[in-house]
């Protein structure tokens, strides 16, 4: 059975629960509003401030290039994060209160342009 984890946010408060998925994915499925560019961490825009818990980083692939920002000791990339039990993560400068953007489109057509990438014309 997959152990679920407590995940709170400050200085909101805020709460979700993530078991082995990537943090990043777990926020989001929780209707959270969490900025990313993308999930393989090349962008940083979704570092967060570890306050209290322990996490496990998700291994890069042989050849990977290592994140071209830095990481204090304390931070960490919801895109690339596990949570080995409950924490606390800081997020300044965020607002969690802000609705996910939601718009209909439909999908005229798809072409893989790699292995991992798609181009969707909407």
């Amino acid at each position: 059975m997959n152990k679920r984890h407590v995940i709170e946010l400050s200085p909101s408060g805020k709460t979700f629960e993530a078991g082995d998925e990537l943090l990043l994915g777990a926020m989001l499925a929780s209707g959270l509003a969490v900025p990313f560019s993308c999930r393989r961490g090349a962008c940083g825009s979704c570092k967060v401030v570890v306050a209290e818990g322990a996490y496990r980083a998700k291994r890069l692939a042989p050849g990977a290039p290592a994140p071209s920002y830095p990481l204090a000791a304390n931070e960490m990339l919801l895109c690339q994060s596990h949570a080995c039990g409950d924490m606390r993560l800081r997020i300044p400068g965020w607002s969690l209160d802000t609705p996910a953007l939601v718009v209909a489109a439909q999908v005229h057509s798809k072409r893989a342009l790699g292995p991992d990438v798609i181009e969707l014309v909407l």
